[in-house]
C-alpha cells in the first residue's frame, strides 16, 4: 500500500506534536484488536503450530481464537507477577520470564477458579487505563 506525500506529511505531524499516542497506536494496542482476526490465515500461510506474542496485545479474544485453531500461545516477556496472574487468566499456554522465581510464585499462589475472572477484569482495566 503506496502513501501520498500528504499522509506522510500528516503521520510526520502526528508524531510529532503527540509522539506518545502515536507511539501508542504503532507499537502494540490496536493490535489487540486486530490480531484475532488475522491468526487464521497468518498461521495458515506460515505452517505455525503456535503463536508468540509480547503480553501487551494477550488478550482472551486471541487465546481462545489461538486455541481454536489449535494453535500454542506464548507470552513474552513477563517479569511481573501481576502481570503473569493476568496471562494464566487469559489462557496462554507459556510465559517466557527472566524472573522465573517470581512467576512461578505468583501462579502457586493462583489456586483459586473464581481467581480467573478476577484477573480478567484486571486485564480489561490496565488496557483501559494504559496511555494511548
Amino acid at each position: 500500500m503506496r502513501r501520498s506525500a500528504a499522509e506522510i506529511h500528516r503521520a510526520a505531524m502526528q508524531l510529532r506534536c503527540a509522539p506518545r499516542e502515536s507511539i501508542s497506536r504503532l507499537g502494540g494496542l490496536p493490535w489487540r484488536d486486530r490480531l484475532p482476526q488475522d491468526i487464521r490465515q497468518t498461521c495458515a500461510d506460515a505452517g505455525a503450530a503456535g503463536i508468540c506474542v509480547h503480553h501487551w496485545v494477550v488478550s482472551e479474544q486471541l487465546v481462545e481464537e489461538a486455541h481454536r485453531l489449535a494453535l500454542h500461545v506464548n507470552t513474552w516477556t513477563v517479569n511481573n507477577p501481576l502481570a503473569a496472574r493476568m496471562m494464566a487468566g487469559a489462557g496462554v499456554d507459556s510465559i517466557t520470564t527472566d524472573r522465573v522465581d517470581l512467576v512461578r510464585l505468583a501462579l502457586r499462589s493462583q489456586s483459586e477458579p473464581s481467581r480467573s475472572a478476577e484477573l480478567r477484569s484486571s486485564v480489561r482495566e490496565a488496557v483501559r487505563t494504559a496511555p494511548r
